[in-house]
């Protein structure tokens, strides 16, 4: 594990995160949770590389879908991924309407099924500790439960509203990342990260296996393209 005993985060309470905070975590995903996730998720989404989609697990019958459940809390008692769980399909999508070069595309992720429920489920569960305790800073309002980045936005308009009415000079620093996603490191970006916040080290290990293991193949309107599945250990998923 990289800085396996870094400083943990000071919370606002005054005490440092603590792993027994997410005490649960790694209990079994619960029928009714199984069954709400499946419920709630968006009709007509892409297949995985299996030709697997979210509309086909959830018309399942009831007790077909409480095997898959049972088969995928075998992660949490493992300590394993399933194999397939490493293979990714890479999508180039254009980011401007008829330009097809490659320095212009996004490359969204495409990932197996039942792996985007299993950490999504797992999500949940840190995000509710994360909010009891306060761990994350207030000011991190977007991909935060509950938050809008709508505050922020309308301070910068005001400020220049009023600066504007005023004749005032206003400063403002604004930076577009560049490939922020694509860019972000497995063990100092995630790795590190989620162990600053006391995640449990048998969830840090699962996580950061999907990057030191994951094999990506590119995607496009000719299908799945040939030749050996090839990692892709940095970045943040897409899609």
């Amino acid at each position: 594990p990289t800085l396996k005993h870094v400083r943990r985060k000071e919370l606002p309470s005054g005490e440092r995160a603590r792993e027994d905070m997410y005490t649960g975590m790694d209990r079994d995903i619960e029928p009714g949770v199984w069954k709400r996730y499946w419920g709630s998720k968006k009709k007509g989404t892409a297949a995985d590389l299996r030709g697997i989609t979210a509309d086909t697990v959830a018309s399942l019958p009831p007790e077909e879908l409480d095997s898959l459940r049972k088969l995928i809390n075998c992660v949490t008692k493992s300590g394993k991924n399933f194999e397939a769980w490493y293979e990714e399909g890479l999508v180039p999508v254009p980011k401007e309407e008829g330009n097809a070069s490659l320095h212009k595309t996004r490359p969204l992720k495409l990932v197996a099924i039942l792996r985007k429920a299993y950490y999504g489920i797992m999500k949940d569960r840190m995000e509710k500790v994360w909010e009891d305790h306060q761990m994350l800073e207030t000011e991190q309002t977007a991909f935060a439960k509950g938050g809008s980045t709508m505050i922020p936005v309308m301070m910068f308009l005001l400020a220049v509203e009023v600066a504007e009415r005023e004749k005032m000079e206003v400063a403002v620093s604004a930076q577009d990342i560049s490939k922020a996603y694509d860019s972000v490191h497995y063990w100092m970006g995630k790795e590190v990260t989620l162990r600053r916040l006391a995640v449990p080290e048998w969830f840090i290990e699962l996580e950061a296996d999907l990057d030191r293991f994951n094999r990506n193949v590119v995607i496009t309107g000719y299908g799945i393209g040939e030749g050996e599945l090839r990692n892709h250990a940095d970045g943040v998923p897409e899609g």
